[in-house]
This record gives structure tokens, C-alpha cells and sequence, in this order.
């Protein structure tokens, strides 16, 4: 039947690892702050669960963020904005278009110098909903490979976490960059 797993756990010593070194984030390419500085951001509430989380996208690039939201005041999703604003100018983007949703019209005055184009009364931004689609699938599709019978609040935070951290480790096909 092969090797008495318990037995070799509980004789085997634990080695000490080596240190490791914070890796720091790799400098982009010239080309593609030169050519795609400036990019337009869309911004969506959605629930996992009855949880609700602050979602984004850049277009072109196609790098997606999402926050786990206590509510959906002005105030909370004003702080979403501008911790994802800081990502973005930390890199060397400029967020010059946000299109969100008619529940974002309160935070206009907030996100500028970027300009607020809101989506038609009972309409949605493309982009954005298409991404929350395909981030719901990727937790159905964690969920279906547990072997749970019911998913934590915890859980289902850290699995929309892990879908976007999945979906940002490789470039989009339609993305600005192959690398």
C-alpha cells in the first residue's frame, strides 16, 4: 500500500529555510507607459454571498482589483477609489476616464482630475460586468472542488481574493502586453 505516511510525518525533521527576499515589483517597459499612461478604469459593486465587494478594471491592460466592502456609503467607496487611484500613480498610470454605474454619481466630485462617465439609467459598464462574471466562475469553480457542504463568509472573501490574484498573475490575451 506504499509508505506509512503518518509514521514518516511525525519522523522526519523539520529543516530550516533559507531567508527569503521580498520581491519587488518588476519596472515596466518604457512602450507601454509611453503609449498606455493614461487608461480608463470601470468600477462595480457585486455580492458573493450577501458580501459586498468594491470591483475594478482597467481597460487595455485588464488588471483587476477587489476590495471586500462594510457598506456602500459615499465614504467607503471613496476610500476603495483612491486606494486603487494610489495603486495605479504608484506605478506611473493616470486614471483619466472612471466609468461606473448611476450609484457612483455621488463620488464625481471626488475622483477628479478624472473625469466620471456614468452608464445610462438601468444600464450597465460592459467591461466591469463581464469581469464580476468571470470572477463569480472562478469561486463557483473553487467551490465545486471542495469538499465542504457550505463556504464561511471567510472562505468566500479569500476565494474572490484568490480569483483575482489568478486572473492578475498572467497578461490577457487581448491585453497590451504578451509579457
Amino acid at each position: 500500500y506504499g509508505p506509512d505516511v503518518a509514521t514518516l510525518q511525525g519522523k522526519t525533521k523539520k529543516r530550516i529555510s533559507g531567508r527569503t527576499v521580498a520581491s519587488l515589483p518588476c519596472p515596466l517597459p518604457n512602450y507601454i507607459l509611453r503609449h498606455h499612461r493614461h487608461i480608463t478604469l470601470c468600477i462595480d459593486v457585486f455580492y458573493v454571498q450577501g458580501i459586498p465587494f468594491f470591483h475594478s478594471i482597467s481597460s487595455k491592460i485588464n488588471f483587476r482589483t477587489a476590495t471586500q466592502l462594510t457598506n456602500r456609503t459615499k465614504q467607503s467607496l471613496n476610500e476603495q477609489y483612491q486606494q486603487i487611484r494610489k495603486l495605479y500613480e504608484a506605478r506611473g498610470f493616470t486614471i483619466n476616464i472612471v466609468r461606473g454605474d448611476s450609484e457612483f454619481k455621488c463620488l464625481r466630485e471626488n475622483l477628479l482630475p478624472a473625469r466620471f462617465d456614468p452608464a445610462a439609467a438601468d444600464d450597465h459598464v460592459d467591461d466591469v460586468e463581464r469581469s464580476i462574471q468571470t470572477v463569480k466562475a472562478d469561486c463557483r469553480t473553487l467551490t465545486h472542488g471542495l469538499p465542504f457542504k457550505r463556504v464561511p463568509r471567510l472562505m468566500a472573501v479569500e476565494m474572490v481574493l484568490h480569483a483575482i490574484k489568478c486572473r492578475n498573475m498572467l497578461p490577457a490575451n487581448d491585453g497590451i502586453s504578451s509579457t
